[in-house]
């Protein structure tokens, strides 16, 4: 939404579904809940399904942002790793040159006719909550156990052959050696090695 365009919408109202917004520029008010916030630049907020709010750009800057519905099982999971909730509701967003890049080029490519897949989608979304997880809880993200038995998965179905060594591992998993035996060592109390072995 590029607010140069599009009218604002200052009244209060509720919606049905969570939403996360990536300011790509300007800047904007937000109202939750009667708690009133400046959004600038960079920064994400959220909405849950409950809350009373309205958000409007400023005028002498208006924001141009992206966001994302989020609906489903683990919608509340999601939001709460980004620690992000009605009671904080705005966040910085780390690496935000690269995210708004990635918007940027996804968003040009539809001005130009082309497509924005579903991966292409779910990719940025996971771009974003990656950029605003906790450091805390950063290595359970989105993987641990059901990962970790995808990789278990794998190893029984692709070790007797040839080319199986952990690189070929890493790289058909898409993550990097370190984080694979990290989260692997953590969860199964044995080495990725040994475990192959």
């Amino acid at each position: 939404h590029n607010f140069h365009y599009i009218s604002p919408l200052p009244y209060l109202r509720k919606q049905p579904r969570y939403t996360l917004h990536f300011i790509l520029s300007g800047s904007g008010h937000l109202i939750v809940n009667g708690n009133k916030y400046l959004v600038h630049k960079h920064e994400v907020f959220f909405l849950d399904n409950k809350s009373t709010f309205a958000y409007y750009p400023a005028p002498e800057d208006p924001w141009e942002y992206v966001f994302f519905e989020v609906v489903g099982d683990f919608a509340p999971q999601y939001i709460s790793m980004t620690g992000l909730s009605i009671e904080n509701p705005i966040k910085p967003c780390k690496f935000a040159q690269k995210i708004t890049s990635s918007f940027i080029s996804a968003l040009q490519k539809k001005e130009k006719g082309g497509n924005i897949s579903y991966f292409e989608t779910v990719s940025l979304f996971f771009l974003l909550l990656d950029a605003l997880k906790n450091t805390e809880n950063s290595h359970e993200f989105f993987y641990q156990n059901n990962f970790v038995e995808e990789v278990k998965s794998f190893i029984q179905m692709k070790y007797l052959q040839p080319e199986f060594n952990v690189e070929y591992l890493c790289n058909s998993m898409h993550i990097s050696h370190s984080h694979l035996c990290r989260i692997f060592k953590q969860n199964e109390n044995i080495s990725l090695i040994n475990y192959i072995n």
